[in-house]
């Protein structure tokens, strides 16, 4: 892998999306305020940046030019792989439950949906839970549950004896 192809791939962030054809789509949906303005936004876990389309863009803010985006240097990827076309980036006013501040949004060219990534999770408050999460378990109550196990004698195994403290 040469070094440009390298970084090229390291500055790439991708942003997945999911569609679904069947009627029990789970597509989860928030309606946030940008720029005082209802904007609906689909919750993208797979997206490390919150996305809007400069379409829609210009539907909710009809006066924004262009030239008013700051240059955005990132190159985006949908999850097959092909470069999503970027207008710019900038940020916006965002209003949402109790969070009421600037957001940065990249702003794409064609007719995607907005995204919600996880750029924006901290401040909104929202957060992924199950992910990493261990279930506590009181170790006394795993080896009477398992005495087998456990037991001395007991087993196949003749590696390194195996401690769980």
């Amino acid at each position: 892998m040469t070094q440009h192809f390298q970084q090229q791939v390291e500055d790439c962030h991708t942003c997945y999306q999911a569609n679904s054809t069947h009627k029990g789509s789970n597509k989860i949906s928030v309606i946030v305020s940008l720029e005082g303005k209802p904007c609906k936004m689909e919750v993208d876990t797979g997206s490390a940046l919150s996305i809007i389309s400069w379409s829609t863009l210009k539907q909710i803010l009809p006066h924004l030019k262009k030239k008013r985006l700051l240059d955005c240097d990132l190159t985006l990827c949908d999850y097959q792989g092909g470069t999503i076309p970027i207008v710019g980036k900038g940020k916006f006013l965002i209003q949402f439950q109790h969070f009421k501040g600037h957001l940065p949004l990249v702003i794409v060219d064609g007719t995607l949906p907005s995204l919600l990534g996880l750029d924006w999770f901290p401040a909104l408050g929202l957060h992924i839970g199950g992910i990493h999460s261990i279930a506590n378990l009181e170790m006394d109550t795993l080896f009477k549950d398992y005495a087998d196990v456990f037991s001395e004698g007991l087993g196949c195994y003749v590696g390194t004896p195996i401690s769980l403290m």
